[in-house]
């Protein structure tokens, strides 16, 4: 491995390489948002170089990797890599060790094009004619730190819509997009939206780009991916940047379904057909009454009680209103909690239901909104096929991924 230099690349990605452990599914990775992005490119066909930080044992494993995927790591050393580890795909990671507020390590990257992300170790000054930058913090993101002396051509952001909302103060996210890009003199702003897709302010306009229904969801890296692809479409070989996230979120999607890389390049041709299908999806307004999502689960343990909070979480944060009988109704006597829940059953777009377990009040609020022609998506991670039989036949969805089952929710929640 090389200690980073000052030598001029074509493309070069700037970015930590992490452990990664998820509890639910199981999962045990090295790759980090530096890592993954440099395979995807590289995947690609284009030279790429990565830059990043990393401690012996992790620079020895960069190196497989590196010679895997035919990209080219020029590594500092530190300490220790840190180590994300997730409960599930959607849930905050603990980092370990904690992470330095007075973050030392700093390098120079030359390149002609850039794709950067926040660093948790180090502070890298980066020198490039076209740069896209993913600043990789939710909590509290900062715009690009231009070197002394250095400027770009062309710059882009991709962004989350946390993000997004806290650089352009806005809550709306086209209208924080183009706060963003006119605050920053910037080409382009990309806001990805989870299961809504992304915006895109390029020039003056807006576009959404669809996001994909897809089998299934494995979240973690998606957004790395998603910056890679645009990095390479916009920032190497000058693509507008709304057909470079088209194939971004096309790449995004193929990723999470298949948890593979790199991706197949045919995947990102938009004159090919695509195994998922796109949808343009808005949060329609509701009646006052009215509910996205009725959250069916028993909470009678701790256990059924974590699992409830981590699922109505996940769903309000991707904008969703939702019924949850524990939060919205309570204990009380049958009489006073099911008129209640079944009134919120009617007023709702779709259920989701924890079915682990079996409860009958649950397995009753099922039967119920499919008897109305509600959809139903049933997260059932342990539960034999055999009970499932009048699940299944009644149409519902049923899902064993927590992660899956909260998209295939926000899925069916928007409804003509």
């Amino acid at each position: 491995m090389q200690s980073a230099g000052s030598t001029e690349v074509k493309c070069a990605v700037v970015g930590g390489v992490y452990r990664e452990l998820c509890r639910f599914p199981r999962s045990d990775e090295t790759w980090g948002s530096g890592g993954r992005a440099a395979a995807v490119i590289a995947g690609l066909g284009i030279p790429t170089v990565l830059y990043t930080a990393a401690d012996l044992k992790t620079t020895a494993l960069l190196s497989s990797l590196a010679h895997t995927f035919q990209f080219e790591a020029r590594t500092d050393q530190i300490p220790v890599t840190y180590r994300f580890q997730y409960d599930h795909g959607l849930s905050a990671p603990l980092i370990w060790p904690p992470v330095s507020e007075s973050v030392s390590l700093r390098f120079d990257v030359h390149a002609e094009s850039a794709l950067v992300f926040g660093m948790l170790e180090a502070t890298p000054q980066v020198f490039a004619k076209r740069i896209v930058y993913d600043p990789q913090n939710p909590v509290s993101p900062a715009p690009f730190a231009v070197p002394p002396g250095g400027c770009s051509s062309a710059m882009a952001y991709v962004l989350n819509s946390a993000e997004a909302r806290k650089l352009g103060q806005a809550d709306d996210v086209v209208e924080a997009a183009r706060m963003i890009a006119e605050t920053n003199d910037l080409e382009a702003v990309v806001v990805k939206c989870g299961p809504w897709g992304a915006v895109v302010y390029e020039n003056g306009r807006n576009e959404r780009i669809p996001a994909y229904a897809t089998h299934s969801i494995w979240p973690i890296g998606s957004g790395d991916v998603f910056a890679a692809v645009f990095a390479a479409r916009w920032g190497v070989q000058g693509l507008p940047a709304i057909e470079a996230a088209e194939q971004a979120s096309r790449a995004a999607a193929q990723y999470v379904n298949d948890h593979i890389l790199p991706i197949p390049e045919e995947a990102l041709d938009l004159n090919r057909d695509f195994p998922f299908k796109a949808l343009k999806l808005r949060i329609q307004p509701l009646d006052d009454s009215d509910y996205h999502v009725y959250l069916a689960a028993p909470f009678f343990n701790i256990g059924q009680s974590w699992l409830l909070e981590e699922a109505r979480l996940a769903l309000r944060t991707m904008g969703l209103k939702v019924f949850s009988p524990c939060h919205d109704v309570g204990l009380g006597s049958a009489h006073d909690v099911a008129p209640k829940d079944i009134e919120a059953i009617r007023h709702s777009r779709t259920m989701l239901a924890l079915i682990d377990g079996l409860d009958a009040g649950t397995i009753f609020e099922v039967g119920y909104a499919r008897s109305l022609g509600i959809p139903v998506i049933a997260l059932a991670q342990s539960t034999p096929e055999e009970p499932l039989k009048m699940i299944k036949g009644s149409g519902c969805n049923v899902v064993s991924d927590f992660v899956t089952g909260i998209y295939q929710t926000s899925w069916a929640a928007q409804r003509e």
